[in-house]
This record gives C-alpha cells, structure tokens and sequence, in this order.
C-alpha cells in the first residue's frame, strides 16, 4: 500500500481575519457558519439586557470524543426567587441545543440521598454565538410541574436572550477557529495532497494542503490549469468557499486559504478538513476529488499494528556481508552483527536446522536473520521461507540500528526531466535513525519511491518559492510527520519514478 507523506515544517502564520476580501487572483469565501464552537468559549456569560442573571459555559469532550457543552443557568423564577438550571447537549458547528432541569426535594447541606431529589426538566434552550464574546440563547418553556412543592418556574413566553462574555479561561485565546483546540503537547503537522482530475480537463491540477501548530492552522486549496471561472470547494459535502480562477504569466490559477485565528485577507478557518472528502465543483460536476489524512497518533507509533513500538527492535542487521557463520544459538558477531538474544523479534526464522548455508552469491546482504531465536544451529539455507539464494526484497523489513554514521549521494538524472535533481541521505545517531529523499525540478504531481525494488512512498511534489520540490522523510523511532523507517535501505538501489519510468537513481 503506498503512503502518503506528511512533510512537517516549522512555519508560523499571522492571525486572520475572518472575511476574505476579493482580489484578482485570490477567492471569494463563502463561510458555511460565523465561528465553531471550541474549548475556549469556556466562561462566564452575562445577559445583556436583564440584571444579574448569566450562563456558565463549558465546552467538554468526555463523551467519546463527541463535543459536548455542560450549562448552568443562574436566573431567578417568577416569584424572583433564586434559581439554577442545568443541562448537557452535543455541539454542532457555532450552536448547541441543551434541556435544562432543576432540582426539588433537597435542602442546604443535605447528606447525600438521591431518593429525596426530583428533576423537572423546565425549558429547552439554544444557543447561538456570532463571536468570541457574544451570543443569543433561545428560550422555549416546556411546562409548569404540579403538586404542593411547585418546581420554580420560568417565563410561560420565552425568550429570545443576547448575552456577552464575562470571564475568559486562563491561558486561552479565542478565534472561533480551529486553532482553539490544539493542545500544547501536539506535534506540529503539515499534510499536502494532490485531488484526483475526475478527466473534464485533463490537464488542470488541484493541491489541498493544511497546516497546524500550536498557536495557528491553515489550510488551503489551488487549482492550476483549467478555464477562467469560479469553482465551489466542498469539505466533507458542505460547501465552503469559490475559487476564482484568473488567467496568470503561469497560465490559469486561483488559490482559496483559510486560517486560524482569522487576520488579513483570509477567512477563519472553522471546520476541519483532515479526513474529509475535497471537491472542486464546476456547477454540480466534480472536477478534483480527494482527501487530506486525518489526525495522526501519538509519536512512536509505527503505525503498524504488530506490538512495535517505533524504536526499531526488529532486527539490527548493520552489515551487508554474511560471513556463513551463523553456527550457534550465540552468534560470535560474525553474523549480521545482530545480537541475537534468543527472542526471535519478528524476523520469521523458523529453521532449526542452521548447515551454514545461510548465505549464497545471490544474497543481498539483507540477511533476515537478525534476531536468530537460539535454535538456528543447522542452517539448511530456508531461514525464513524465502533466504533461499535468491532474495525476493520482501524479507528485509526491519529496522537499521543506531550509530554514527551519516552517508549523502546525489541521485543520477536518466534524462526524463533534464533540469532534475535528487539527494539521498542515511544518519544514524546514537538515539535514533533518519533517511530521506529529497527531488527537485520536476514537474507537479506523485512519484513512486523505490528502495531495492520495493514502492515505500509516495513523494508529492508541490511549488514554493524555490520552485517545484517533494521529500519523503522515514525515521526509527518514528516521529511526528515521518514514516516508520522499518527497512534498511544502506546497499539498496534507490529509484524515483513516474509510473514505471525511473526519473532518478542512486545506490546508498
């Protein structure tokens, strides 16, 4: 299955504002609600127009990831009477609907009992928020209890209430955006993707792209290619915006972008699209279609689902030349430097019959034998099922060990894309292990990486101001935006194609 890369860049964005202005070349955004509601709408809210009454406001996430806002209302009944009223409701975009109950049967400091409590659910109540600090909450009576001990009632006709912001939660900062609920401890992230041309013309592209740190997120979408006009972008089947597509000295091109917090000429960012479906739309005809990732897991998760832990306890094969003597269940070293431990860690050596055959002249030095379980004392050549002499590349997943080594090659250009370049690099360190391929020059678009045969990424080549450039980043253990380096590419051939043709090639 081919991967798709996340390149991570330390990048920080200036706050945005929430309307985007129309310009020749940039799009006119069609917002599909005023803000989303995040943590940071947390607080303390008073009503506007009515003395001494207010909302305390939290936004929570406990149930099951689903966005939740908790409510008390401080009011008074039509008595005056103090009261208070309480509710839970799931969030929607800016709005949230919530029934709200009190309490009867219990007095000041009473012992627990909750046979002596009774709830009265009194009113539903909507609220609906314009901005950081204001909002209206719609009022509907849902009855008046009966019996001796009346529950507090409220207005019979409802209400329609303006309220504003009295308090903000320490350390947070408001945008009505997407940014409000990163948390300080998540990585940074950058996803970047080419949209699928559905073939009404073939030769326009579309690139999506988001980016998230701890203070910003932006995403934004541009088309190339494709006839003047405006075009309706759709995340996850809600329409967001229109590009505006302008003849350029580059030819056709528009751009919509989108930020939070909200500052300049760009509109606030306030859905998520990670793991939404994209569309571009010429009336209801999709062009591009496609979808960024979603939210990656934690760092050091391989991402594979087999007890590994992203710090490359596969194999640690650092050598490409097996000496055949593999004899005993303690290897002397001469083995692959492997250190067996006798815990067969994943590396498929099913052979108790070691006859030191373990090696042959086709071998490609990627002797999957790394972590030899203690019985590989007569080696009859079948260590796993396929070291047979004639490597097949699909035994030689494991991690390459820690060191200090660090090894760069230019990759040689075949002649496809004359002006194209290409580097490769392989570090070791002493606590982790990065390799990479990085090309250049070559037009917009995916490319197979190849190592020894087998596709291990895909490089997405975008522009940028020093013209068009991909990277595909592995890293033991994995890190945040990279892919698990669960092979070893030192001895491999190293290819870059475009479909079957090989546009750039390097040995490691």
């Amino acid at each position: 299955m081919e991967n798709q890369i996340n390149k991570t860049r330390v990048k920080r964005y200036s706050h945005l504002a929430r309307r985007l202005l129309v310009l020749s070349a940039i799009l006119l955004a069609l917002p599909a609600h005023a803000v989303m509601l995040t943590k940071s709408f947390t607080g303390v809210w008073q009503q506007t127009n009515h003395e001494s009454q207010g909302f305390n406001f939290q936004v929570i996430d406990q149930n099951d990831g689903v966005l939740q806002a908790a409510v008390f209302w401080y009011t008074y009944d039509n008595a005056g009477n103090p009261m208070w009223l309480s509710g839970l409701g799931n969030i929607e975009d800016n709005m949230v609907e919530i029934p709200m109950l009190t309490v009867t049967g219990v007095r000041n400091l009473q012992a627990s009992d909750p046979d002596s409590r009774e709830e009265h659910v009194l009113a539903s109540i909507i609220f609906e928020f314009d901005d950081c600090d204001h909002g209206t909450v719609y009022v509907t009576p849902l009855g008046t209890p009966g019996g001796d001990d009346k529950a507090n009632t409220i207005s019979s006709s409802g209400a329609i209430v303006e309220i504003h912001r009295l308090t903000h939660t320490k350390g947070s900062t408001c945008s009505g955006g997407i940014s409000d609920d990163t948390e300080p401890s998540q990585p940074d992230e950058q996803d970047e993707q080419f949209l699928k041309n559905m073939g009404i013309y073939p030769a326009g592209n579309t690139r999506a792209k988001f980016e998230q740190y701890r203070e910003s997120s932006s995403f934004e979408v541009e088309i190339e290619d494709i006839p003047q006009g405006f075009y309706g972008l759709s995340v996850g089947g809600l329409a967001v915006g229109q590009i505006n597509v302008t003849t350029s000295s580059n030819g056709t091109e528009g751009k919509l972008e989108f930020n939070s917090p909200a500052t300049g000429d760009r509109p606030l960012l306030d859905f998520d699209p990670r793991g939404q479906l994209l569309e571009i739309l010429e009336g209801s005809t999709v062009l591009f279609s496609g979808e960024l990732s979603a939210t990656s897991g934690s760092i050091g998760d391989d991402g594979n689902d087999d007890g590994h832990d992203g710090n490359g306890d596969n194999c640690n094969d650092d050598s490409s030349n097996d000496d055949g003597n593999d004899d005993n269940s303690n290897d002397d070293g001469n083995d692959d430097n492997c250190n067996d431990d006798g815990n067969d860690d994943n590396c498929n050596d099913d052979s108790s019959n070691d006859d030191s055959n373990d090696d042959s002249s086709n071998d490609d030095g990627n002797d999957d034998n790394c972590n030899d379980d203690g019985n590989d004392d007569n080696d009859d050549g079948n260590d796993d099922g396929n070291d047979d002499g004639n490597d097949d590349g699909n035994d030689d997943d494991y991690t390459p060990p820690y060191g200090n080594t660090e090894i760069e090659r230019r990759m040689s250009n075949t002649g496809v894309y004359p002006r194209a370049s290409g580097e490769v690099e392989f570090e070791q360190h002493s606590n982790r292990v990065d390799f990479s391929v990085e090309i250049e020059d070559v037009p917009l678009g995916n490319y197979g990486l190849y190592v020894g045969g087998i596709e291990r990424a895909t490089i997405t080549v975008f522009s940028d101001h020093d013209g068009n450039e991909g990277e595909a980043e592995f890293s033991s253990p994995v890190r945040y935006g990279k892919l698990p380096l669960d092979f070893d590419p030192r001895g491999q051939h190293i290819e870059v194609r475009q479909g079957t043709t090989t546009i750039l090639e390097a040995d490691l």
